[in-house]
């Protein structure tokens, strides 16, 4: 099992789109080091992993809406 610090911030916004969000509000240039490990960008931007984990987790705990929730809701 890999461990989340060796995915690239590619592979994480891939499999969650809300995790670009996240890099966004941390000032890490996903376009810049989207080939980047997260261990690579926690180095460069001298940020601690598991803080990324823990924003990116606290992104997938917020309920999308479907497509028609918003419709039928009125």
């Amino acid at each position: 099992m890999r461990r989340f610090e060796n995915f690239t911030l590619n592979e994480i916004v891939k499999a969650d789109f809300r995790a670009a969000t996240v890099f966004d509000e941390l000032g890490i240039d996903l376009s810049a080091h989207h080939k980047n490990t997260i261990e690579e960008v926690c180095m460069r931007y001298q940020i601690n992993s598991e803080l990324i984990l823990d924003k990116i987790i606290e992104k997938m705990e917020v309920k999308m809406p479907i497509p028609g929730d918003f419709v039928n809701s009125f």
